[in-house]
Order: structure tokens, then C-alpha cells, then sequence
């Protein structure tokens, strides 16, 4: 799928294009990533990829994990925001295939309509290890008056 760049709609429709976007950087995840024995060394190996950069104005920028760092929209490896890292994350995660783990992510603003920030996270050996790239460690989660917290279904 590559960029996807379209006027931001509602929650649900942002989803559900992530989705797709996640579902179409399996393949990347499963060949670019190394396999690691838990989230946080994920975390520290993907962390020097990123570098955050806002949507155009008006644009909801959506890209695959290969695009935001092969492609990208503005011609910089790793240059995204939120939602691109969290795409990149949440098909790393996927393929790392860990026994148990239950991988999330977290909606995050003022209220349930209108979420500000978007991170994934995953249940890994009794804990919540959030993997939010837009700090500067694993497990940093902050402050927002509202957070919803997704599973992600089973992903064979």
C-alpha cells in the first residue's frame, strides 16, 4: 500500500486504514527486523530509525513500515509521526512471534472522540510494556485525560 494520504475522516476509519497498513508491513517486519527476546530490545534497535516529523496540515499520513523507511513521503528514512511509527511497531511485534505476549495499542487525547496520540505497546511476561517512539525510552506513558486501550486480534 505504500503512502496513504487522505483527509482525516473519523477514529474509526483512521483504524481501520492502519490496519491495512500494518497488515501490508508484515512481510517488511518479518524481513528487515531481527528476532529479539523481548519488546524492549525491539524498542532500543527500531528507536534510531525514527525521527518524528508532523502530517501535512489537513492530511492524515499514514505509511507502511517499508515506506517510512525505504520511500518515504518526505524523502528521509524514518521520518513520521505517531501513527507511522506505531504501524511500524505493531507489524514488528507481530512477527517477533513472542509466546504469550497480547500486543496493544493505546488511544490517547481529551476525550473518546478525538484521540491526540496513537502508541502500541505489548503484554509481555506479566507486564505492560508500552513501546511509544516518540519518547525516548520503553514503558514511558504519558498523561492524557483519556486513554483506550485496543488488543489487537489474533494475528496468524
Amino acid at each position: 500500500m505504500g503512502v496513504l494520504k487522505k483527509n482525516y475522516k473519523d477514529l474509526d476509519d483512521c483504524l481501520r486504514h492502519i490496519r491495512y497498513q500494518v497488515e501490508d508491513s508484515r512481510k517488511f517486519a518479518k524481513n528487515f527486523v531481527p528476532k529479539f527476546k523481548n519488546p524492549n530490545d525491539l524498542f532500543f534497535w527500531l528507536k534510531p530509525f525514527l525521527n518524528y516529523q508532523l502530517d501535512p496540515n489537513g492530511t492524515e499520513l499514514l505509511q507502511s513500515f517499508q515506506t517510512l523507511i525505504n520511500k518515504n513521503y518526505y524523502g528521509q528514512s524514518g521520518k513520521g509521526d505517531c501513527d507511522c511509527f506505531t504501524i511500524a511497531q505493531l507489524s514488528s511485534c507481530i512477527e517477533q512471534k513472542w509466546p504469550g505476549a497480547k500486543i496493544w495499542i493505546k488511544l490517547c487525547g481529551r476525550n473518546k472522540m478525538y484521540a491526540r496520540h496513537i502508541y502500541g505497546g505489548v503484554d509481555f511476561n506479566g507486564r505492560e510494556i508500552a513501546l511509544d517512539f516518540t519518547n525516548k525510552l520503553p514503558g514511558i506513558q504519558r498523561f492524557y485525560p483519556y486513554v483506550q486501550k485496543i488488543y489487537l486480534k489474533k494475528i496468524k
